[in-house]
């Protein structure tokens, strides 16, 4: 099966040599952050990417055949000091984080065609390091691997990942709905007794 799912990219990717970059989109709350790791400016989908060459570099992401999601870590040396005072403020964990690999013409630096949306992740933690050269390092989260190790089929559980989610806020007034409170068993019969909350009936054990 094809890595592309561009034809085009697919017979440049087949050459003995090839032009490539990994470019980023970083969708901090003071607008996007677009850049790629070659020389110049590429341009697609109505964005500029900025290239910042040597400058920048990407964190090798093993391959494997398991199911555990791996962090990358993006850095960005040579750091002029205003971006560092930014950096401290600007708000950006659990937002979203695109890496994409491009092919380009070796003779003429032009995109081969659309880049390929290699992953689609989550900004975590920002490293600042200080120095001669100041450098920035950007871990990435996938969104797996930041979701809830143990999750629950609830309201609450819901609503932690979609605040205005409604599709479980009735499930305990169904009538004959039997769920958990804490170690005990407690089930809904629709109807009220004076010994136990409205609409509640003895533990229920399966």
């Amino acid at each position: 099966m094809s890595r592309y799912a561009s034809s085009t990219n697919q017979t440049e990717g087949d050459k003995a040599r090839i032009g490539m970059f990994i470019a980023c989109a970083l969708d901090f709350s003071s607008g996007f952050v677009r850049a790629h790791n070659a020389i110049g400016d590429y341009t697609w989908g109505g964005n500029t990417y900025n290239g910042v060459g040597k400058f920048g570099g990407i964190e090798v992401a093993e391959e494997s055949m398991d199911m555990v999601p791996r962090a990358i870590t993006l850095t960005l040396s040579g750091v002029d000091s205003s971006l560092i005072s930014t950096a401290t403020t600007e708000n950006y964990q659990g937002r979203a984080a695109t890496l994409f690999m491009g092919l380009v013409n070796l003779d003429t630096n032009a995109l081969i065609d659309t880049p390929e949306t290699l992953r689609v992740m989550r900004m975590n933690q920002m490293t600042i390091i200080l120095g001669e050269q100041s450098s920035i390092q950007l871990s990435l989260e996938q969104r797996m691997r930041m979701a809830p190790r143990v999750a629950r089929n609830t309201d609450a559980d819901l609503k932690l990942l979609y605040s205005s989610a409604r599709f479980f806020d009735l499930l305990p007034k169904i009538p004959l709905f039997h769920g958990t409170w804490g170690t005990k068993g407690a089930a809904n019969d629709g109807g009220a007794s004076p010994s136990t909350p409205p609409g509640w009936r003895t533990p229920y054990k399966p």
